[in-house]
């Protein structure tokens, strides 16, 4: 019985507890707060700095052997590339080989060939070789440019601007409309970032178009293809005065 009691008096107490910290905690919650939520965006435009091509070897025909040594002498043509173009170890690699059959009905019943195939990677740091190292490619022997992708080397130092610009931008939207019911804009009260966007304009259409534009110098063009557009969208909450 007296242990029954001892129970009783101890919920009680943890009853009132809870109680007591539930009230506080919604005492502690603005009431009635005005507020207003906008959405930002902010984007930056980069000459990008870093070009990474993706190229494929590829021969064909009857013998395997002849195939495969064709393949072997175009790749070898193709790392000659990196003393032409004074490029590190790194940045020209050519993968191992693939071998595969093929059969072609329409000439001869049966007729078989072979075709191997090696992938080639390679990163151009100076803008102005590109189109000259894509025709390097392709005059060694290369079957296909599959990519040419721009970059940047200091991706954070840009996504940080769009941010900025993106916060900058809520805040502005902000005033305005509050400006509009006499109001004025407080404190920030929370601040939710959107996923970033990112965009290097890859696609084979735009490389060719690409290709052909770094011929020129785009200084005086309004937009220059191949250029890094980074999106950053931010929603920011404010407090109404």
């Amino acid at each position: 019985m007296a242990n029954s009691k001892f129970f009783t008096a101890v919920g009680i107490n943890v009853l009132f507890l809870l109680t007591a910290s539930s009230a506080f905690a919604l005492d502690s919650q603005p009431q009635n707060r005005r507020c207003i939520i906008t959405q930002g965006d902010g984007q930056v435009n980069i000459n990008p700095d870093i070009f990474r091509m993706s190229a494929r070897i590829e021969t064909r025909g009857p013998i395997l052997r002849e195939v495969f040594e064709n393949n072997r002498k175009t790749a070898e043509n193709v790392m000659a590339l990196r003393d032409t173009f004074k490029l590190q170890a790194e940045d020209i690699q050519v993968s191992d080989f693939r071998v595969g059959r093929e059969h072609n009905h329409s000439i001869k019943r049966n007729s078989q060939s072979y075709c191997v195939t090696r992938s080639v990677r390679i990163t151009a740091h100076d803008r102005q070789t590109v189109s000259e190292l894509i025709e390097s490619l392709l005059s060694a022997g290369c079957s296909e440019i599959d990519s040419v992708l721009p970059e940047t080397s200091t991706p954070r130092k840009y996504r940080d601007q769009a941010r900025s610009l993106a916060v900058k931008a809520a805040k502005e939207k902000a005033e305005l409309m509050a400006a509009e019911v006499d109001a004025k804009v407080g404190k920030a009260i929370r601040i939710q970032e959107m996923p970033l966007q990112f965009s290097n304009r890859g696609g084979p259409y735009n490389n060719i178009l690409l290709i052909e534009r770094l011929n020129f110098d785009s200084a005086d063009t309004p937009e220059t293809l191949g250029q890094i557009k980074i999106l950053g969208t931010v929603q920011v909450e404010f407090e109404l005065e």
